[in-house]
């Protein structure tokens, strides 16, 4: 087994005071920060006024070595604020498509990715504590690579409009010991050479 904290974590957040698909379905996001919210943490799901929030996450998983077989997976978020009036689940997609520097057009990248990874609600979301969520795809996770995932609301994914406050907000890569973790359950059998 071994736990990865996450190397960068990124707000994707977009919003319209007119109209919500049009924020919802916008290729570029508003802002784009890396981290965000006095350099400490993320946003995932919505507000009012049209706010749509999505994150990216990024784990060096390249220590896991190419033949291995990995048998399940976790990722963990410390929570820092739950703003969630209306509840949701917290939803990990698909990052393949992210940058390796963040940019406006990861928001859009997101858009398509609808597929679950793994989910949890926020009824019960704890604040400085560990929230785990269950990934369910474990080829997602990069071997001897890069791994990169996206989180959203699952509101955000049904095209939902928002009714209230939906958002929690979660600590980011640049934190001292709240950094996301993924954690990997793997085997692995060496190679024996013999000369």
């Amino acid at each position: 087994m071994a736990t990865f904290e996450a190397t960068n974590t990124g707000l994707f957040a977009r919003w319209d005071t007119g109209s919500y698909l049009t924020a919802h379905d916008a290729a570029d996001a508003n802002v784009d920060i890396g981290i965000v919210l006095n350099n400490y943490g993320f946003r995932v799901g919505q507000a009012d006024s049209y706010n749509v929030y999505r994150a990216g996450l990024v784990f060096d998983t390249s220590s896991i070595p190419s033949d291995a077989t990995i048998n399940g997976a976790t990722l963990s978020l410390m929570g820092e604020t739950n703003a969630a009036e209306a509840d949701f689940d917290i939803t990990i997609v698909s990052g393949t498509d992210l940058a390796d520097t963040f940019v406006v057009a990861d928001y859009g990248d997101l858009l398509n990715e609808i597929t679950s990874l793994g989910s949890l609600t926020t009824v019960g979301f704890l604040l400085e504590g560990w929230n785990v969520l269950t990934i369910s795809d474990l080829t997602k996770i990069t071997k001897a690579g890069i791994t990169r995932f996206g989180l959203r609301s699952s509101r955000d994914i049904s095209s939902t409009p928002t009714v209230a406050y939906e958002y929690v907000v979660c600590y980011g890569s640049n934190t001292t010991n709240k950094k996301p973790r993924l954690t990997v359950t793997y085997n692995f059998t060496p190679k024996i050479f013999y000369f």
